[in-house]
């Protein structure tokens, strides 16, 4: 969808001419949230608590670094679902499907992209897959939508984008913490909220880590990790993958 959509945003905006859409909007918000909207609620959280670090400060201009990357996709500016999500996917043995258009918009190709390495959320989809299988699909689509995006085959680029479209992902999750801190909802088949909060820290990290940069996000990132480790020490240092991709006997 991504390589078929590229460079037709005129085309989609047109048909929505005098519904309140905004492009500018789109391309800045996640899960329908402007990324600064959600910085500035995680401001407020963390002044409020004894749990967190006081770094948000240091790590603002990092903020403004991924924002100013979702503002100027460049030849990655495609067509998203804006809800993808496992259980908005219905597969055959030929292709995929994607459903649940109401929040579609035009933004990051690896905003997408990074759902690829996030725990998936929403639904029953709260873990994520093996790191290998990940891998595996990240590599297909950057070959497929390579064909029409060069971009996203060269190295840093990729990398540096992955580093922000899971930084900004984070924090709009963040948002959620108070609801973490009182209670942790569980899922039947054992997945933890928290745990998935603490796993979407982790790929944000490991992200800024491989590209080398957003190093002030990623330290606050870091401490909140351990903070929140503190704070919930029984969770294992990751939660188990989907019961299909472990072994069995």
């Amino acid at each position: 969808m991504h390589a078929a959509t590229q460079g037709r945003q005129d085309s989609f905006y047109a048909r929505l001419w005098g519904q309140g859409v905004s492009l500018d909007r789109d391309r800045v918000s996640l899960a329908n949230i402007p990324l600064v909207a959600c910085w500035s609620a995680l401001r407020d959280l963390v002044a409020g608590q004894n749990v967190f670090p006081d770094t948000t400060i240091a790590a603002g201009s990092d903020i403004d670094d991924v924002q100013a990357w979702m503002s100027e996709p460049g030849p990655m500016l495609v067509l998203s679902n804006g809800d993808l999500a496992p259980q908005n996917c219905r597969l055959s043995r030929e292709s995929a499907r994607l459903l649940d258009f109401e929040g579609a918009k035009f933004q990051h190709a690896l905003l997408d992209a990074a759902h690829l390495r996030l725990p998936f959320y929403g639904g029953p989809c709260w873990s994520h897959v093996p790191a290998e299988v990940g891998r595996l699909v990240e590599s297909t689509y950057r070959e497929e939508f390579g064909r029409t995006c060069p971009s996203v085959l060269d190295e840093q680029i990729y990398a540096t984008g992955m580093a922000a479209a899971t930084a900004g992902w984070a924090v709009t999750r963040l948002v959620r913490l108070p609801k973490l801190l009182a209670r942790d909802e569980r899922h039947p088949m054992g997945f933890s909220r928290r745990g998935q909060m603490l796993d979407t820290l982790q790929v944000a990290v490991d992200a800024s880590n491989t590209a080398g940069t957003l190093r002030s996000l990623r330290a606050w990132f870091e401490e909140t990790i351990a903070a929140l480790r503190r704070q919930w020490p029984h969770l294992p240092a990751a939660q188990d993958v989907y019961p299909a991709y472990r072994q069995t006997g």
